[in-house]
């Protein structure tokens, strides 16, 4: 699924959910709301919580890691695939890698060897 803007996201079941998350400016809050996701396995939901990589709070990232890792769901794991290692932010890039290697993604494989080479030293790791 590639990404195409926000509009996308905009629509459909959970389409509150992920203005919420997008909008949200307090750290605490958004960790809390990214907590409550549990397990994620709607695409559009999930390249939301990818794009919030960009934030700079760990505790965000982190969170982000355990929910994200914990998808199953193919349509998710595309969305994680495409809208994270085909960032521009070298954050969401690294986190996208770890994601993606931690559910164990077997599509990924090709593209995490490709990540292997990225310039940002995290997205290597």
């Amino acid at each position: 699924m590639p990404w195409t803007g926000e509009k996308i996201d905009d629509e459909g079941p959970g389409a509150a959910e992920r203005r919420a998350l997008r909008t949200e400016q307090d750290m605490q809050n958004l960790v809390a709301r990214i907590r409550s996701i549990g397990v994620c396995a709607d695409p559009r939901t999930a390249g939301v919580l990818t794009d919030l990589f960009a934030r700079d709070s760990d505790a965000v990232r982190e969170v982000l890691s355990v929910i994200l890792s914990k998808t199953t769901e193919p349509k998710a794991l595309e969305a994680i695939r495409t809208r994270g290692l085909g960032s521009a932010h070298p954050m969401v890039r690294a986190y996208a890698a770890r994601v993606l290697g931690n559910a164990g993604d077997v599509a990924s494989l090709e593209d995490l060897r490709k990540a292997a080479g990225d310039d940002f030293w995290l997205a290597r790791a």
